[in-house]
């Protein structure tokens, strides 16, 4: 089954069956058409609330138990380096049922291409786990998307350090307010998932997520752990290197005063002794 439109939304589907059970992913590209995201709403029987959640692009992280489906909502996060460099934040929602998944993204991107090749080659636990698995595989994928990120990240943040340590300038300063501006970003997306994969641990209402795929969730709630712990230790990286920028300013506007002073001290008795002599 496939949607498209002029503005490039699509949908693929990926069928495959686990112990004679036909399981269902639909990847859709683009939220923005509404008519369109309720012809997969309707068919799916997507309620009309959560129908708009998915086409409103500024929800938080958040996961909503409904009466049989599971609605997930993350953030992508990346530099538009093509266009202006700035920080662009993407919604990526997922809509999850007994033998059926479907997620919906804003625009084209390849994160998941790993794992659609996976079911393709028939490879992994994949092929022999229910969807649940899927579900907690492509959530994973979005995890390692911040820790790549935050990689990055890390690498400027080191980057900033040696330039602090050559050289004084404004363009570096500017550098470190981007970044902890990107650090509060990717705290806000992120901080959410501890409290989620818990929910999704102890989530008995739907019966959706099974007990065994828990181990693959405790895992994955490592992770985000180390990314809350990594960006913090960096914004407080931060915060201290515009206390070493500010003192080194301070030191610099120091040794302009106390050049001014001696010449001043220099040309003051110079200036009085003439204006003596004058009178």
């Amino acid at each position: 089954m496939a949607y498209r439109t002029k503005d490039q939304l699509s949908a693929r589907t990926m069928n495959y069956n686990v112990r004679k059970i036909r399981c269902k992913w639909i990847d859709v590209d683009g939220v923005h058409q509404r008519d369109i995201i309720a012809q997969i709403g309707n068919r799916y029987d997507i309620h009309a609330l959560v129908q708009t959640d998915i086409t409103t692009t500024e929800q938080r992280t958040k996961l909503d138990v409904l009466d049989d489906a599971l609605f997930l909502v993350c953030k992508l996060i990346f530099r538009d380096i093509g266009r202006t460099g700035h920080t662009v934040i993407e919604q990526i929602s997922f809509y999850f049922k007994e033998n059926l998944l479907i997620t919906f993204q804003e625009t084209p991107k390849d994160l998941f291409d790993s794992i659609k090749n996976r079911i393709r080659q028939g490879k992994g636990r994949i092929r022999r786990s229910k969807i649940d698995y899927l579900f907690y595989s492509l959530v994973d994928v979005i995890v390692d998307h911040y820790m790549d990120v935050l990689d990055t990240m890390g690498t400027k943040v080191e980057s900033i350090d040696n330039q602090l340590m050559k050289t004084l300038k404004r363009d570096t300063l500017e550098s470190i307010y981007d970044m902890k501006r990107d650090m509060l970003y990717l705290r806000a997306i992120i901080s959410p998932l501890k409290e989620i994969i818990i929910k999704l641990q102890k989530e008995e209402e739907t019966q959706i997520m099974q007990e065994s795929t828990n181990i693959y969730l405790k895992d994955l709630f490592d992770h985000v752990v180390q990314v809350n712990d990594s960006i913090d230790t960096y914004r407080e990286m931060l915060a201290s290197f515009i206390d070493f920028y500010m003192m080194l300013n301070s030191n610099a506007m120091n040794e302009v005063v106390k050049t001014l002073t001696i010449i001043s001290t220099i040309f003051i008795p110079l200036t009085f002794i003439s204006g003596v002599y004058g009178m």
